[in-house]
């Protein structure tokens, strides 16, 4: 929690609610009456009377290290503002004397004194090697023109992604010589850091920690992230598209001191290393750094109209290449204002068909990534249930372009439900062989991968279709669009574009549901889960 130095108040202060925290967290907490009470007057005079104290054990995070304070009298103030206040007992005890160093400063003549004295020099993202960088922005122009780009806008391109420092090639810093984390033996906590292989590159590792401990006991923000299915319609009829990544990305936002204390992660070797950055997998990491980046992207303005986020991939657009231009300078200048990089290895600098978040998005339409369909559909039989569980998770995050996905995937589903049935978690290696139904359920699923539609982008002039079927097994909902709707021509006779498609089984106790129910249950799911392609003017 944030403390504060009052060298107004006698004593330290502490708000009740964060006492009732300590209290549910460690029993050895002991609340004392105070006889007599402790009186005084809080700012703006009103009089504040605390009947109760608590000793503990406090630890201090400054700029220069972690100070430990044993026994420490706390009076309890009743408030819920998450405020300490350190008093003068225990500043004096400290060998802090307020009064004594503003007495020195007044004394101290204005020409010793340097603002900057007390900042750290800030390390960047590793000293760019200009002549590699500007050898690698040559080859992504020439990329860019291999994809599209206009030759005779070719140099105008090159100029304005080399007149800023947004770009770097490596990052292979020491984070301890960089200042981004620093040995802390007297950290109370430590998770453990686990070093798992880079994909696709066989002697590399990357560094993951492991938060789960204490995001157990951590509070989430109440936010939540962007959902991009929505705004994904705001790039439609858009040609020209930027995909870029964040080199390091979490790493590039700091992290508050005060809650550098719970992040740390203990080495191979048994030290403790305190981050002051941003860390991957701690609670609302991933949600600070997208909502960080949101708020850069506002600033001009450009959040949902030429830029979508996502965690640390940009998907940038615009409709024609003048605006193009004019859109990736305003993204460029912003992030050089605010100190972020990225990855030039990781961005496409143009392009009209761009691969992001797994997608593939045209000027029209969107469909998924060739390469992950590619994947799933070379992949052999399942022999064991971890094997099938990927497989299954991974088609269904592609099931809104796949017609028919619940009753096609159905045998995969169910003999995987009885695998996992009332079995530990080492089930899922032990190794079975599918049966003729099941297997051809399997090829079934990577007919259908293979024949995944193409999705539309809704369009505001457009007339918007639901359709729902159900069976007494299951239920199928498919939501179209008709860009010029004929009053005379038959539903199933106009030019339909898939948006979203949608099935599923009855299973457990809605099988026993009544058929009307089974017949509103599509719609109802429709209506919210998919409000935001239902709820237009057509």
């Amino acid at each position: 929690m944030s403390y504060f130095l009052d060298n107004g108040t006698t004593h330290n202060v502490i708000p009740r609610c964060i006492v009732d925290e300590l209290e549910m967290l460690d029993s050895k907490v002991k609340i004392k009456r105070l006889d007599p009470p402790v009186e005084g007057k809080a700012v703006g005079g009103a009089c504040i009377k605390c009947t109760e104290a608590v000793d503990l054990d406090i630890g201090l995070q400054t700029v220069t290290g972690r100070v430990n304070v044993r026994g420490v009298s706390c009076i309890i103030a009743e408030s819920d503002e998450g405020e300490f206040l350190l008093g003068q007992q225990t500043l004096k005890s400290l060998g802090v004397d307020v009064d004594e160093l503003l007495a020195g400063l007044v004394t101290q003549g204005i020409s010793d004194v340097d603002p900057f004295d007390d900042e750290r020099d800030y390390q960047p993202i590793a000293r760019p090697d200009t002549a590699a960088i500007k050898a690698r922005l040559c080859e992504m122009v020439d990329e860019a023109v291999e994809n599209g780009f206009p030759v005779d806008k070719s140099d105008e391109l090159n100029a304005g992604v080399s007149k800023r420092d947004i770009w770097r090639l490596e990052f292979n810093e020491k984070l301890i010589k960089l200042g981004w984390a620093y040995k802390n033996p007297d950290s109370h906590w430590a998770c453990p850091a686990l070093p798992v292989r880079k994909p696709g590159k066989e002697n590399e590792r990357k560094q993951t920690i492991d938060f789960r401990p204490v995001n157990a006991l951590t509070q989430a923000l109440a936010g939540g992230m962007t959902n991009n299915e929505t705004h994904l319609e705001d790039g439609r009829g858009t040609k020209h598209k930027q995909t870029a990544d964040f080199i390091k990305s979490f790493f590039q936002l700091a992290l508050a001191p005060e809650s550098q204390e719970c992040q740390p992660y203990m080495t191979g070797d048994g030290e403790i290393i305190t981050p002051t950055r941003l860390q991957q997998g701690s609670v609302d990491s991933s949600l600070q750094f997208q909502q960080s980046i949101e708020k850069v992207m506002r600033e001009k303005d450009l959040l949902f109209k030429n830029v979508l986020v996502w965690v640390d991939d940009l998907l940038i657009y615009a409709s024609t290449i003048d605006e193009f231009l004019t859109v990736i300078d305003s993204i460029y200048s912003l992030l050089e204002k605010y100190g972020l990089f990225l990855d030039m290895d990781k961005t496409c600098l143009y392009t009209s068909n761009a691969k992001w978040c797994g997608r593939a998005l045209t000027e029209d339409g969107v469909t998924y990534d060739p390469s992950k369909i590619q994947a799933l559909v070379e992949m052999p039989s399942p022999t064991t249930a971890g094997d099938l569980q990927q497989f299954l998770c991974a088609a269904e995050w592609m099931r809104s372009s796949l017609v028919d996905f619940a009753r096609v995937c159905q045998p995969l589903q169910d003999r995987l439900d009885k695998e996992l049935a009332l079995t530990r978690r080492t089930k899922l290696q032990y190794h079975f062989a599918l049966t003729s139904e099941e297997l051809h359920s399997f090829n079934e699923v990577k007919n259908l991968l293979w024949s995944a539609a193409t999705l539309a982008l809704p369009d505001s002039d457009a007339t918007i279709c639901m359709y729902s079927d159900t069976s007494d097994e299951g239920w199928s909902i498919i939501i179209t669009m008709v860009k010029e709707w004929c009053k005379t021509t038959p539903a199933a006779d106009q030019q339909h574009g898939l948006l979203y498609c949608m099935s599923g089984t009855f299973r457990d106790a809605s099988r026993n549901w009544s058929v009307i129910e089974k017949e509103g249950y599509p719609i109802v799911r429709a209506c919210s889960e998919q409000d935001y392609l239902l709820i237009r003017d057509k």
